[in-house]
């Protein structure tokens, strides 16, 4: 009696029906390793529809996996220690775990960044037991830092580092520093006479603020650079030295003006003149004082000086011309003392009178 196939199997009109496991003409060809079973084997080209089972390849699954491979498309194995040959073919599963710096149950996960070692990871979850190594976070470790975090676990924050950005592991800032910060991690503040990135700028004419400063102190020589101006902008917190202006004090005062912050006039040169004064101590000094092109107290001083040169000349012969009209006037009385009263006196002079 021949074998009748299930109502549920398909058949065709060209090729008899096959018993479970047999395909092709006259049935006498064996399906494959087929996920499922046999039922999912085409009874005419012996093809797995539903793919093979763990272990074996190909289109009929009549191929088994090569050593070091496993499952239904022969996937790699893991890095099982002992090699391959302790790859589970069907499972893939690592018969005596997994080779150091490597975790998981077909040894595919690579250990992080951990503190103790590759080989201070969990074998099945990859937590590293002693925390992580500088610049690395998570129970894995395999997180970097994030934003402005460095060193072990990600516990340290960067310092004033240039767009933010710090070497995860040592914290350096790779980019330089902000504004008013130096040093390799920028951390440390401009010192009183420097500012700007990395304090590579000098401050301008700063008066200083160590203490409270007297005007003749700001003419001593450790007072050359201000050390008093804004880290970040230069900006002189405590206005200029004498002869200086604007908010660094980088600009001399302008002609006609001195002292602290270029807020006085110079006296002894008028609006009008063309000579200007010294920008710090308002005294007119060299060339530019001389006239004509000098400062007008230049022709007052002179003048003083040349009336006090002519003024006992002029009262010496004021003196003498005194004496001789008095000296004349008594010889004349006295000659004409014997003439009649009632006749006037002559007030000239007369020759030869004593």
């Amino acid at each position: 009696m021949d074998y009748q196939a299930p109502k549920s199997r398909k058949t065709s009109l060209h090729s008899p029906v096959c018993p479970p496991g047999k395909f092709g003409s006259g049935c006498l060809k064996t399906c494959g390793r087929c996920e499922g079973g046999v039922d999912n084997c085409d009874q005419q080209s012996g093809l797995c529809h539903a793919g093979c089972e763990f272990g074996w390849m190909g289109p009929h699954c009549l191929t088994p996996c090569m050593l070091g491979t496993w499952g239904d498309r022969c996937y790699g194995c893991g890095r099982c220690a002992g090699g391959d040959s302790q790859c589970n073919r069907t499972t893939g599963h690592c018969l005596k775990g997994c080779e150091t710096g490597w975790y998981g149950l077909r040894c595919k996960d690579e250990c992080g960044h951990c503190l103790d070692g590759p080989g201070a990871c969990h074998p099945l979850t990859g937590t590293c037991l002693g925390g992580c190594k500088p610049g690395w976070q998570g129970s894995s470790c395999h997180a970097l830092c994030l934003h402005k975090t460095w060193g072990p676990n990600c516990s340290k924050v960067c310092g004033q580092c240039l767009e933010d950005i710090c070497n995860s592991t040592d914290g350096h800032c790779a980019k330089g520093c902000n504004a008013g910060w130096r040093d390799m991690f920028c951390t440390t503040p401009c010192n009183g006479n420097s500012y700007g990135p990395n304090c590579s700028l000098t401050c301008g004419k700063c008066l200083r603020v160590k203490a409270k400063i007297k005007v003749r102190d700001v003419f001593n020589s450790n007072h050359n650079n201000g050390d008093a101006c804004n880290r970040e902008t230069g900006a002189c917190l405590y206005g200029c030295q004498p002869g200086y202006t604007g908010i660094n004090c980088e600009s001399p005062c302008e002609p006609g003006w001195f002292g602290l912050n270029c807020s006085q006039r110079c006296p002894q040169c008028p609006e009008g003149r063309s000579c200007t004064c010294d920008p710090v101590t308002g005294q007119c000094t060299g060339m530019s004082c001389k006239a004509p092109q000098g400062c007008g107290y230049t022709y007052v001083v002179a003048g003083a000086v040349m009336a006090g040169l002519l003024l006992p000349g002029i009262i010496g012969v004021g003196a003498a011309i005194f004496l001789v009209r008095k000296k004349q006037r008594g010889g004349h009385v006295s000659a004409s003392s014997s003439t009649s009263p009632g006749m006037p006196l002559d007030d000239t002079f007369q020759d030869g009178a004593p």
